[in-house]
């Protein structure tokens, strides 16, 4: 078994990545769970096109932004008197303003433009054209280390560490002060599980901006990848400390409370991350979790209820409420949910995610690979089928939604995942991910050898 399985990655970075693996290794198997982490609008099934064009102009998300835009202004203009939630027009977020206190009125330079038009690319996974543009930059001006930077970046998120590292030591050459160059060292040095030199150069950057709020996050995640809660809670308080507005270090915060059994100031963390932002989605099943367990099941219902408010089409609030009733005995109410949580799914899709399932199975048809399609734990097999329209010949499905559902209904869900990421489901703990493992193996057994 080899493990190309990364935290936090998008399907269009594991197609990228596919065809370089499989020269690699030559494996007779592929087996994956993905699509959790794409972004985009899901539409519904019948809609999405052959067109990848079209469907990422069908994804774009204007309608709901605009939309959360207004039930943000209308609870701010409710909250205005209350001074602990008012935040003054010098404590919101500059999003106007761009990088290097360029006036917001000066247009973009060239070499800007290529860079911004790069990172773009970069988002979409669309490396080669991404790291042209930022050579035209270098091109443009050489001895602005930003473009640098840039391609070093496009080269990690592709395993290219040797190449990344090389152009950001050309970026330090150029700029010993680059406090981003550092944070970008330790990033990757991080995804090579090179945890002394990532800190590091995490440190480094830090040293050379201590404003630097997402250095601060970056060190702490990395103290809290290795259990060390109470330092990484400290960077986090940082990280806010240098920017109030960064409601991603309260999420972050909370977590790292709730490991360290500190529920009330947890529960204090993701309440801050939600006055910050009505798009904090995943404070709040964190939250209710934390309602829940000190009993608060109304103060629960209702944070959820406003999480379906905020985001009616996204399964992920339904099947939480779901949950959440299914652990205070309500089994009708559970199923309710449950089933809406199940329709919404498999009547809308990512459309980014059913491409690239397709694009794999035919890379791997081609080269005669068996493919293992695993489903996520608590998740109905049927709607993952669905992808695939009706030709699912010669893939191997790994069905996980009964097991684990006995599971939880059997022992709780909070033994089983760390918290509620999908809704349904969360990053596992050990006890579920070795049910997890072990589901895969015996289906392998059964399917591919007969035992």
């Amino acid at each position: 078994m080899i493990d190309k399985g990364y935290s936090g990655i998008k399907t269009d970075l594991i197609l990228t990545l596919l065809e370089s693996n499989l020269d690699t290794y030559h494996p007779d198997m592929v087996i994956t769970m993905m699509g959790i982490n794409d972004h985009g609008a899901h539409l519904p099934y019948e809609t999405i096109s052959g067109s990848k064009a079209v469907n990422f102009l069908k994804s774009c998300r204007t309608y709901k932004l605009a939309r959360l835009l207004w039930l943000h202004i209308v609870t701010r203009l409710k909250e205005f008197n209350e001074s602990d939630f008012f935040l003054s027009r010098s404590k919101m977020p500059q999003a106007h303003v761009k990088e290097k206190n360029i006036p917001a009125s000066e247009p973009l330079s060239k070499y800007e433009e290529m860079i911004k038009s790069g990172n773009s690319y970069r988002n979409e996974a669309e490396f080669f054209k991404a790291e042209k543009l930022y050579r035209k930059a270098i091109e443009l001006n050489s001895q602005n280390e930003q473009a640098y930077i840039e391609l070093g970046s496009s080269y990690r998120k592709q395993d290219k560490f040797s190449e990344a590292e090389a152009t950001y030591k050309k970026a330090i050459e150029l700029n010993p002060k680059s406090d981003k160059a550092y944070l970008e060292f330790g990033f990757s040095y991080k995804k090579q599980g090179q945890y002394p030199k990532a800190e590091e150069s995490f440190k480094k950057a830090i040293e050379l901006n201590p404003k630097n709020a997402k250095a601060y996050l970056a060190l702490g995640y990395l103290f809290e990848d290795q259990q060390q809660f109470s330092a990484a809670a400290e960077l986090y308080k940082k990280a806010i400390a240098c920017n109030p507005a960064y409601y991603e270090a309260y999420i972050r915060l909370g977590d790292t409370f709730s490991f360290q059994g500190k529920y009330s100031e947890a529960e204090e963390a993701y309440k801050k991350a939600i006055k910050l932002s009505v798009t904090a989605y995943r404070a709040y099943p964190r939250l209710g979790m934390f309602y829940q367990k000190r009993g608060k099941h109304s103060e629960a219902v209702k944070l959820l209820e406003k999480f379906i408010e905020l985001s009616p089409d996204d399964h992920r609030a339904y099947r939480s409420l779901g949950v959440f009733y299914e652990e205070m005995g309500n089994s009708k109410l559970a199923q309710e949910y449950g089933e809406k949580a199940k329709e919404l799914r498999s009547s809308r899709y990512n459309p980014t995610t059913v491409d690239n399932y397709r694009k794999l199975r035919e890379i791997l048809n081609k080269r005669g690979i068996t493919y293992v399609c695993a489903q996520y734990p608590m998740r109905d097999l049927e709607s993952l089928k669905k992808i695939f329209r009706g030709d699912t010949e010669g893939i191997i499905f790994v069905d996980n939604e009964q097991l684990f559902k006995n599971a939880v209904q059997r022992d709780g869900y909070r033994e089983y995942f760390r918290d509620m990421l999908g809704g349904d489901f969360g990053h596992c703990t050990q006890k579920g991910n070795r049910l997890l493992a072990e589901n895969i193996a015996n289906t392998l057994l059964k399917e591919v050898f007969g035992k």
